[in-house]
């Protein structure tokens, strides 16, 4: 047999897409397209079945495998999605008919694939309430692990006994650090707190990977689990990598798992994507680009945050304002890369010198405000003596050590203005300096 001429198959194009345009997918529509394919292969008779991957159709029942009968998979792009099954063609060789009705299988295959696509985002609905409303809850989560959560539970509801993991780039842009997005929890073994960005190809090529057990190693993410299926997703917003979301589930779960999520999946990473995005805008903020500490408006943030305890407080604050001497002279002499790299090494010494509880920031030029709670005035001016200590050990380029002069005050348990508390820090560090400077100076505020 040679099979339909080119009219025969345009005119059965043609009329199955005007019902199903007409009509939709209906039992009635699926009946017409097992009827037209009978009569363009000349078969006996037929039947139609919905699949989720070509291995079921391996697996089916005896009297579905008879002789006489010849199985059609109808495709996808993401695979076989149903199949037709011909009794008695003219020519029983599958792959031959295959071809001679191909555009035809093709038409019926993106139908199929359509509607499954439609019913899944019904399913997806009916477990969600609805992904707008998942994805606002991602988008204003408050930070990143509490917007991973909202995701790991949309994922787990899409398939459950799914395993999802974000990993989040830290300060290595090469090493990946696990998210735990329950904000404590030390549930996972330490070979998975953490992977290596080159190890994961979804990163290394810029898009989502599927790694196979069966498949071959080359094509499976080093940091995946050999015995489970893992989809990796990048994470990224506006050019900036954050991340990769990681989703591995038994083999047997595959189908539902690339046939349901994959797209919602895509979705969620780049909703956390965003996430990231706004978190990182929020650190640049409030962050001095130089030395990597909190910059003037975030310390203005943590004192005000304090003094606006007011009679709330128990015990008294301190706060110091330090600055380096001669700074001026060690750019001139050394130029400002040298004097960039003493900001640098100053405000790390004086945080290394601090309680767990105190914090510090660069608050301009060659000046350091340090926040120092539950502070009485030796403490502070204990404080104080060891930062000038400790960036004892920073020395310029002539091997000449760097000199800092510190001035603080106390805030007693009354209400205080951030202005009047920065007047009078400022005012015993000028005290310090006029006296010859690698001094100490306090005040207090009732």
């Amino acid at each position: 047999m040679s099979g339909p001429d080119p009219d025969q198959l345009l005119r059965a194009i043609v009329a199955l897409n005007r019902d199903y345009l007409a009509h939709g997918f209906t039992p009635d529509w699926r009946s017409r397209c097992v009827e037209t394919l009978v009569r363009l292969t000349q078969s006996q008779s037929g039947y139609f079945a919905e699949v989720t991957g070509e291995s079921q159709i391996n697996s089916l029942s005896e009297s579905e495998r008879a002789p006489g009968v010849v199985l059609l998979p109808l495709k996808s792009a993401d695979g076989v999605v149903a199949m037709v099954g011909l009794t008695n063609p003219a020519d029983g060789r599958s792959n031959d008919l295959a071809e001679q009705v191909e555009p035809v299988l093709a038409l019926i295959g993106q139908v199929v694939a359509r509607d499954q696509a439609v019913r899944g985002q019904s399913l997806q609905s009916s477990r969600h309430d609805s992904l707008a409303d998942t994805f606002s809850a991602v988008l204003s989560a408050p930070t990143v692990p509490q917007a991973f959560s909202e995701v790991r539970d949309t994922a787990v509801a899409l398939v459950p006994e799914t395993q999802l993991d974000f990993y989040a780039v830290g300060d290595s842009t090469e090493v990946l650090d696990w998210v735990d997005p329950t904000g404590g929890s030390d549930q996972l073994p330490a070979q998975v707190r953490e992977i290596k960005r080159v190890d994961c190809l979804a990163l290394t090529r810029g898009v989502p990977h599927t790694s196979d057990p069966t498949g071959n190693a080359s094509q499976r993410c080093r940091h995946a689990d050999p015995k489970l299926t893992t989809i990796c997703n990048p994470v990224v917003s506006s050019g900036s990598e954050f991340g990769v979301l990681v989703a591995s589930f038994e083999p047997d779960q595959t189908a539902s798992a690339t046939s349901e999520s994959s797209s919602t999946r895509r979705l969620l990473a780049s909703a956390l994507a965003e996430v990231c995005l706004r978190e990182q805008y929020a650190h640049w903020s409030l962050t001095d680009e130089l030395t990597g500490l909190p910059n003037r408006a975030a310390f203005n943030q943590a004192v005000h945050l304090q003094l606006d305890s007011g009679g709330r407080r128990v015990h008294p604050i301190g706060v110091l304002i330090a600055d380096v001497d001669g700074f001026k002279t060690v750019n001139d002499r050394f130029g400002h890369q040298t004097g960039d790299s003493v900001l640098r090494s100053v405000g790390q010494r004086a945080a290394d010198a601090l309680r767990a509880g105190d914090s510090i920031a660069r608050i301009g030029g060659d000046e350091f405000a340090v926040l120092l709670p539950d502070c009485d005035e030796a403490m502070l001016r204990a404080a104080a003596e060891r930062l000038r200590d400790s960036i004892d050990n920073v020395f310029k380029p002539d091997d000449t050590p760097v000199k800092v002069s510190l001035g603080g005050v106390v805030i007693g348990r009354g209400k205080s203005r951030w202005s009047d508390v920065y007047r009078l820090a400022d005012a015993a560090l000028y005290e310090a300096k006029a006296a010859g400077g690698d001094q100490v100076r306090v005040s207090a505020v009732d």
